[in-house]
């Protein structure tokens, strides 16, 4: 008998996929538009070291993200 739960499970890879996709992509939004903020309060502070360090950290989480997506949608099974 198989235990029930609330939890949303992948049943086989593709699904797996789609659900680090969703992952990756909303982290990478969050670290760009985190990034982007940060850098926006240091403009409006007038605090370059501000600027410097959210478009550094908007670009590195964002492209973090965008590589891990891209990975993921790149696969190809392996044919049997």
């Amino acid at each position: 008998m198989k235990a029930v739960t609330m939890q949303r499970r992948p049943r086989n890879s593709i699904e797996q996929r789609k659900a680090d996709v969703r992952k990756y992509s909303k982290t990478a939004a969050v670290g760009v538009i985190g990034g982007g903020g940060i850098a926006l309060i240091g403009l409006l502070a007038g605090a370059s070291s501000l600027i410097v360090i959210g478009l550094v950290l908007a670009i590195a989480l964002g492209g973090f993200g965008v590589a891990k997506v891209r990975s993921i949608t790149n696969y190809r099974d392996p044919q049997a």
